[in-house]
């Protein structure tokens, strides 16, 4: 979803998640692709107000903090179904310790059942490796960016 060149708009973003989710992690490689032209705004909790110019959401899943879960579903109960099927996806992150996850991969499952448009992503934004993963590795899927990857998990 490249904004042609001739576009003085640029590609507006939104990374929601709990606090330690890695939303600023993700921000920042974002914001490092000089193939895109991004705007990215982040929050802790649902904006309470119809977003007009937002072209794609991010919801971070943080797999040991269950409060992310709650924010998760309150969000796909809110969304329009503009953004359901086309314009968002979900980023779990440290998925690489699962010792201590308080939710479970059938509780997320489970609960985006009813969405199957809805695109997942697993990661782990707190490993160099894997960030390095995540911004390098994506090119078969429907975002068309080069800093963001399909995790191997």
């Amino acid at each position: 979803m490249l904004r042609p060149q001739y576009t003085r708009r640029p590609f507006e973003l939104m990374l929601i998640g709990p606090t330690f989710s890695g939303k600023q992690t993700l921000a920042k490689e974002l914001l490092q692709c000089r193939q895109v032209f991004f705007q990215v705004n982040t929050a802790t909790e649902i904006p309470q107000h119809e977003l007009p110019r937002v072209d794609y959401i991010l919801i971070m899943v943080d797999m040991v903090n269950r409060y992310s879960l709650v924010l998760l579903e309150e969000a796909l109960n809110r969304m329009t179904s503009k953004y359901l099927t086309h314009h968002l996806a979900i980023v779990v992150s440290k998925v690489d310790i699962p010792e201590k996850w308080n939710i479970s991969k059938n509780e997320l499952h489970t609960l985006l059942q009813p969405f199957p448009d809805v695109q997942l992503f697993y990661a782990n934004l707190e490993s160099i490796r894997e960030e390095d993963d995540f911004r390098t590795d994506y090119s078969a899927g429907t975002i068309d960016y080069p800093s963001i990857s399909k995790s191997r998990y």
